[in-house]
C-alpha cells in the first residue's frame, strides 16, 4: 500500500511513487555537525502537477525537502544564532556549518 500526505502547495492527498535512503548533516550537538540516516520518499500532486519530497527522520520527525546536505533544524540553529548578532565566525564555531552557506541563506 502507498503512502499518502498532503501537497505542500494545495494541500491535495499525494500518493508516493518512490522511497529510498540518505544521509544528511544535522546540528545533534552544540558545535558539531553529525550526519544522521534519513529516508525519503517521492510524491506526485495530481493537482498541481509538480513532484515533492518528504523526509523521513528515524526519531519520525517529518519535512519536505528543499534538497541540499543540511536538515531544517540545522538550518534553523544557524540562522536564529546569526539573528542573535553572532558573527558568521562565531556561527562556524556553533553549529560546523561554513560561514558561506550560513551567509547565502541569510542573504534570501
Amino acid at each position: 500500500m502507498r503512502k499518502c500526505v498532503k501537497c505542500p502547495r494545495c494541500r491535495t492527498s499525494s500518493r508516493s511513487h518512490s522511497t529510498g535512503k540518505a544521509m544528511k548533516k544535522d546540528t545533534v550537538l552544540p558545535g558539531r555537525l553529525s550526519k544522521i540516516k534519513v529516508t525519503w520518499d517521492k510524491y506526485w500532486c495530481p493537482r498541481c502537477k509538480v513532484h515533492f519530497t518528504m523526509i523521513t527522520h528515524l526519531n519520525g520527525e517529518q519535512y519536505h525537502s528543499t534538497g541540499g546536505q543540511y536538515t531544517p533544524r540545522a538550518k534553523r540553529r544557524a540562522l536564529a544564532l546569526r539573528k542573535a548578532g553572532n558573527s558568521f565566525e562565531n556561527v562556524y564555531r556553533k553549529t560546523g556549518i561554513p560561514p558561506n552557506t550560513v551567509h547565502e541563506w541569510a542573504s534570501k
